[in-house]
């Protein structure tokens, strides 16, 4: 490949015997999981962004890999390729991001044959990221659960709260939309739930709520 198009990694590569593990996702789960593979004796490679993290001033990492945004799947997943093409010493990868989770199947094509894919079956990804189906799940188990609703509108979630009464958590039902730029919101009171989200997020079509 031209020196332009060479993927861009930040410290030394083993690539002797040695073999590498890159690691998907850059958050705190990713150090006990950096911790893990140094362990085994993988050299490991972390994703430069995503996550905000800094797993990759780890003593267990030892390199990072300054990549396109994992917003851009295509982009993202073609450089992966290219990348683990040119490093015949990765033989695993091990998504953390959830979204890598969810997608690396289908661009699994553009990967090298024979790297492994650290993860569970995608269908059994899907069902536990269904957040109303895995609430559904919990209640016919006989588990006790907190009482919840699913909001479509704004009325919705006020009249759910009022139901439930706080302290509430509110979460979207669709994970790859952040709800305020977080996972979920907790709020101990209206005053402080109106200071993060004070009317409906068009970004969703559903939230859930519960105590």
């Amino acid at each position: 490949m031209p020196e332009e198009s060479q993927p861009k990694v930040t410290g030394l590569a083993d690539t002797g015997e040695k073999k590498s593990a890159l690691i998907l996702g850059n958050y705190r789960p990713t150090l006990q999981v950096a911790s893990a593979l140094a362990e085994m004796g993988f050299g490991v490679i972390v994703t430069q962004d995503c996550g905000g993290g800094y797993a990759h001033y780890s003593r267990y990492v030892d390199e990072a890999w300054d990549h396109p945004p994992l917003e851009n799947a295509s982009e993202f997943y073609r450089e992966l390729g290219r990348f683990l093409h040119s490093r015949p010493d990765i033989t695993i990868i091990y998504p953390v991001w959830e979204n890598c989770l969810r997608d690396l199947p289908q661009y699994q094509d553009l990967l090298p044959q024979g790297v492994l894919i650290a993860g569970v079956a995608p269908d059994l990804v899907e069902a536990c990221l269904d957040k109303p189906r895995m609430q559904k799940t919990v209640e016919g188990t006989g588990f006790s659960l907190a009482s919840y609703y699913v909001a479509n509108n704004w009325n919705d979630l006020l009249e759910a709260i009022d139901t439930i009464n706080y302290p509430i958590i509110v979460r979207p039902v669709n994970s790859r939309n952040m709800l305020a730029n977080k996972k979920a919101l907790i709020a101990e009171s209206q005053d402080a739930l109106y200071a993060t989200l004070s009317q409906w997020p068009g970004e969703h079509s559903e939230l859930i709520v519960q105590r």
